[in-house]
């Protein structure tokens, strides 16, 4: 079943602004990043819309031309029923009789509360009430800033893990110097971008540039008439060297910002400030008032100057003036860095993330496999078989990586070792005891029934997966600061993982562990039933059992050492553990020894169990390729697995089992070598 994601994307016709900037670059690269979903863009151009947002995913429908009562109470409901969505996207305001359960808000910012002054009495509580009550019905609320994201969860009383903090990014400025402006006469200027409302405070960029030198500098002002005052809109029109461009295309407002001297921001508040990283995006300073969340976007790269302060407008005419001579500090480098770690496809992943179900994707997996054991219980015959295990199979393959990001989104990245562990000792105790009860089935009832138990075993299953809430999710990951990705790590699909050498590297150790680990068992089996005929049946399933006992207890303990030692000395231990059970087996020929030197299997049972799926969430922390790369690794381990059969069988048939095990551990051997020359440290802020 594909997930089908509605968008209220009618912010795509009209004014422009910067909800209409994030849903274009946040979805548009979402659906490439989420290629199983299916987004259904609402709007009332879809033509144009298609200009913004397309993909194989996209579906365009036109919204309906109602009022926009009409369109909140009657069209959405309808809208979401015939189009069978599973999470409608809406922005601010969230229709009231859509299931609450299938509604993810969109909420900028919530200035209209924190700074009521700047908007008028009917727009004021009109959006006050809305907004307050779709937050609160809305499983999940996306906001773009850290101050966006605290003032939401204080104001409405929302628990913060139900509120994912996508924020804004900047595409990265154009190769090539950009020479061209519409300043022709030599001066430095200064420009200020947005549209032109009270809120942006023009009149205090008025009143500092008046202060400055007649005729050192201009001052730029781009962007339309929203409500500013008459007579701000007065002088801007009358001042010497103040240009104002109401109207101007990507290609010219770049060329301005990187001709500027500076960026003026002294806006009173917002949501994130895309104009700040614009311009430090094209190497031009800002300077910027020092209130709501326009340091996140900022940061440490741009000037700030007191707005409360009551010499603010001397201060800010100090920083232009500063600007104006080329003396405003300014780091170039520190810019960089800073735009580096705010591009769009980082917001892009943090949105698929939260859009994604994992329960959904778990719950349709087990739904699977418990119907594959129906089916081979009712109708045993060859073709129902062959289905019934590749079903069983693929959803085997969905079901794991779930499990592993439901896992990582409930504690967060930090406790994840010790969760992991938790889980490997769980399933190692769960699979003794359904080891157990199927054998008593079979043994006191029939075969089938060893079917039905496992189908109707889909009950508790949903039941447990039920009690996870949605919003519970990704709690611990959701709020972490954004940090540098590589131009690997933002890459999308398949190309993400042929240019992530991490992860290279860590499926290269994988196949290699398995190419020697995988034949290890078939080939002890086949030992014991030459050596000790009458009791190898037992001795076969000791081999088994042992294991699945060292793991329950040992991975809980290999959780909490990855988190305090790091990953890469406890990838070592479990790597050490499979050449030394080679050669032991190679070397021993009583049959109760065989069944112990298992315990070494059990140990790197443990270490692997817990590692291969943190190691992969380390490498792909920010992507959103979390399944994506957890399915390569586990194909080159199943490709390891294919060919170790093969390889013992080869060694064994020709050279004898003494010699296969050797063989075995040579490459169990490798494996471990590999890993220690070329696996790096992949626990943030452990060091190899």
């Amino acid at each position: 079943m594909t997930l089908r994601i509605g968008i209220d994307a009618h912010v795509l016709v009209g004014k422009m602004q910067g909800s209409r900037t994030w849903l274009v670059n946040v979805v548009g690269r979402a659906v490439a990043r989420h290629p199983d979903a299916t987004y259904v863009i609402y709007s009332d151009d879809p033509g144009r819309a298609a200009t913004m947002i397309s993909g194989p995913n996209v579906e365009h429908v036109r919204l309906p031309r109602v009022p926009r009562a009409v369109r909140l109470l009657a069209v959405w409901p309808w809208l979401v029923h015939r189009d069978r969505i599973d999470a409608l996207v809406t922005t601010y305001i969230a229709p009231p009789l859509v299931p609450g359960g299938r509604q993810v808000v969109v909420v900028h910012d919530i200035l209209f509360e924190t700074h009521p002054s700047f908007f008028s009495f009917g727009m004021r509580w009109r959006t006050r009430l809305l907004t307050r009550l779709g937050a609160k019905r809305a499983r999940l609320v996306v906001t773009i800033s850290r101050y966006s994201r605290d003032s939401i969860a204080r104001t409405y009383r929302i628990d913060p893990a139900r509120i994912a903090e996508v924020r804004c990014g900047t595409s990265p400025p154009r190769t090539g110097a950009i020479t061209r402006s519409p300043i022709r006469d030599g001066r430095p200027y200064l420009m200020m971008v947005g549209r032109l409302e009270p809120r942006k405070n023009l009149a205090l960029t008025l009143d500092a540039f008046a202060r400055l030198p007649t005729g050192a500098a201009r001052l730029v002002v781009v962007g339309k008439p929203d409500g500013e005052r008459p007579e701000t809109l007065a002088r801007l029109s009358s001042m010497a060297d103040v240009v104002h461009v109401a109207g101007i295309d990507d290609r010219g407002l770049g060329d301005l910002y990187a001709n500027a001297s500076a960026l003026v921001f002294p806006s009173a508040g917002e949501g994130w400030g895309i104009p700040v990283l614009e311009s430090l995006a094209l190497g031009t300073p800002v300077i910027a008032s020092n209130v709501t969340a326009i340091p996140e976007s900022g940061g440490d790269a741009a000037s700030y100057f007191d707005l409360d302060a009551p010499d603010r407008v001397e201060r800010l005419a100090a920083l232009m003036q500063a600007a104006v001579e080329g003396r405003l500090p300014f780091d170039p480098a520190r810019a960089r860095a800073h735009v580096a770690r705010h591009d769009w496809d980082g917001p892009a992943a943090a949105f698929v993330d939260a859009m994604r179900s994992k329960r959904f994707a778990a719950g349709v997996s087990v739904a699977a496999i418990s119907a594959s054991a129906l089916a081979l219980a009712l109708w045993p015959n060859f073709l129902i078989v062959l289905l019934a295990m590749a079903v069983h199979s693929a959803a085997s393959c969905i079901l794991t990586p779930a499990i592993a990001a439901i896992s990582i989104g409930l504690v967060g990245h930090a406790r994840a070792g010790e969760r992991l562990g938790r889980n490997a000792s769980f399933q190692a105790m769960g699979n003794a005891v359904a080891a157990a009860g199927m054998g008593a089935c079979g043994y006191y009832l029939s075969n089938d029934a060893v079917f039905y138990l496992t189908a109707a075993l889909v009950v508790p299953t949903i039941m447990a997966l039920s009690a996870i809430r949605a919003e519970e999710i990704d709690a611990g990951v959701r709020t972490q600061e954004a940090e540098p990705r590589s131009g690997d790590a933002a890459a999308g699909g398949v190309k993400a993982l042929l240019t992530n050498r991490s992860l290279l590297s860590f499926a290269a150790c994988m196949t290699l562990f398995f190419l020697a680990n995988a034949a290890m068992l078939p080939l002890v089996g086949s030992v014991l039933t030459l050596r000790a005929s009458e009791t190898a049946t037992a001795l076969v399933a000791a081999c088994i059992m042992v294991p699945q006992a060292v793991l329950a207890v040992l991975a809980p303990a290999v959780g909490r050492a990855a988190e305090r030692f790091g990953r890469y000395p406890v990838l070592l231990a479990g790597f050490a553990a499979l050449p030394i059970r080679g050669l032991l087996f190679a070397y021993t020929d009583n049959p109760y020894m065989l069944v112990s030197i298992q315990v070494f299997d059990g140990i790197s049972a443990a270490v692997l169990g817990v590692m291969v799926p943190l190691v992969v969430s380390d490498l792909t922390r920010g992507t959103g390729r979390f399944n994506l790369a957890l399915g390569a690794v586990g194909t080159a381990m199943g490709i390891g697995a294919a060919l170790s059969t093969s390889l013992a069988g080869i060694l064994a048939d020709r050279l004898g089992s003494h010699t296969a095990f050797l063989g075995l551990a040579l490459v169990g051997a490798g494996a471990f070598a590999l890993v220690a020359l070329i696996m790096p440290e992949t626990r943030r802020g452990a060091a190899r």
